[in-house]
């Protein structure tokens, strides 16, 4: 059985996290109303290209970035290698240095979980920006 997440994009959990902080904070709504999955066009969309979409058009409204802090909770998989590459996607996609990208996981073996249509793994992003 194929396991991941029920998305309509590509599903990057802290990416649309992150997406959602910068539009919040911007006062442009949300990535489910820049990006409505009512849309076939956002149908298996790269979540990156939908960050650097957003922070397009955040930036022409003449916002500009201070720093980001984003919080990975999983169980599985294990995130800890991949943050030194994340931090580098996201500061290439927003344009900004990787030291004003921080990113981390956190594994909760205390989770209760359940499993819809055969996922089995919890999985969660917050983001400030």
């Amino acid at each position: 059985m194929k396991k991941g997440l029920l998305a309509h994009s590509d599903g990057d959990v802290a990416l649309h996290a992150l997406t959602d902080a910068l539009l919040g904070a911007a006062a442009l709504g949300d990535i489910g109303k820049l990006f409505p999955d009512t849309d076939p066009a956002f149908k298996g969309a790269d979540s990156r290209e939908l960050l650097r979409e957003a922070w397009r058009r955040i930036q022409a409204r003449g916002y500009a970035l201070g720093n980001v802090d984003i919080t990975i909770i999983a169980q599985a998989p294990k995130m800890l290698p991949h943050i030194p590459q994340m931090r580098v996607f996201i500061a290439e996609d927003l344009g900004c240095h990787m030291d004003d990208v921080k990113r981390e996981s956190d594994h909760h073996r205390e989770a209760r979980l359940h499993r819809p249509r055969g996922r089995d793994r919890l999985r969660s992003g917050c983001a400030a920006a």
